[in-house]
C-alpha cells in the first residue's frame, strides 16, 4: 500500500482540498464569529488558501500547515465554547451553523495538517 504524502499527492489534490476548506469556512460563518485581529487573520488566511489553491505546483506545506493549524485552533475554541454553554454563548442560529459545518471543516483541516506533517 502506497502512502500518500504532500509531495506525492495527485496533481491538484492539495489544491482541491484547500478549496474545500475555503468552502467550509464560508458555510460555517466562522469569520463572522471572530472579532478584531482574529477576524483579520482568518480573512487573510482564507485569501492565502484561495491563492494557493490556484498554484500550478504543490503549495508549500509549511505555509499551508501553519495556516490550517491556526484555523483548526479557532474551530476547536468555538466548538468547545458552544458545547460548554449549550449554545447560549453564540445563539441558536449560530449553533445550528456550528454543528452543521464546523465538524466537517475541522476534519478537512486535520486531514491536510496530517498530510503536511508527514516527512
Amino acid at each position: 500500500m502506497t502512502t500518500v504524502t504532500w509531495e506525492t499527492a495527485a496533481r491538484g489534490h492539495i489544491q482541491a482540498r484547500l478549496e474545500e476548506v475555503v468552502q467550509f469556512l464560508d458555510r460555517s460563518d466562522l469569520l463572522a464569529l471572530l472579532e478584531g485581529d482574529d477576524r483579520l487573520t482568518a480573512e487573510g488566511i482564507k485569501e492565502l488558501l484561495l491563492s494557493l489553491a490556484h498554484v500550478s505546483g504543490t503549495p508549500d506545506k509549511s505555509v499551508v500547515s501553519g495556516s490550517l493549524r491556526w484555523l483548526g485552533h479557532k474551530v476547536d475554541v468555538f466548538l468547545d465554547a458552544a458545547a460548554k454553554s449549550s449554545g447560549k454563548a453564540v445563539g441558536p442560529v449560530a449553533v445550528a451553523v456550528l454543528v452543521a459545518y464546523l465538524p466537517p471543516l475541522h476534519h478537512a483541516l486535520d486531514e491536510l495538517v496530517t498530510l503536511a506533517s508527514q516527512p
